[in-house]
């Protein structure tokens, strides 16, 4: 079991630092990251639809995050 905890626990940092990832993609009041890397604004870096599928990406990291969050706690990690 301990080898199942130790899977879901490098899991959880790998989704943690994808959130990261993410949520500094997202372009914000300052234009997320992607200014400091010289695109003019996230739209014509990755799309017109970049912001639903931001959001999207966002909930659904968030959500696996929360999850296994719970599911280590509950076995005793």
């Amino acid at each position: 079991m301990s080898v199942f905890v130790t899977a879901l626990k490098v899991l959880l940092v790998l989704d943690a630092i994808f959130l990261i990832l993410v949520i500094l993609l997202q372009a914000g009041r300052g234009e997320g990251i992607g200014a400091a890397f010289g695109a003019s604004s996230m739209q014509s870096a990755f799309g017109t639809q970049t912001g639903t599928f931001f959001v999207k990406v966002t909930v659904g990291a968030a959500a696996l995050f929360f999850g296994l969050v719970i599911v280590i706690t509950r076995l005793g990690g």
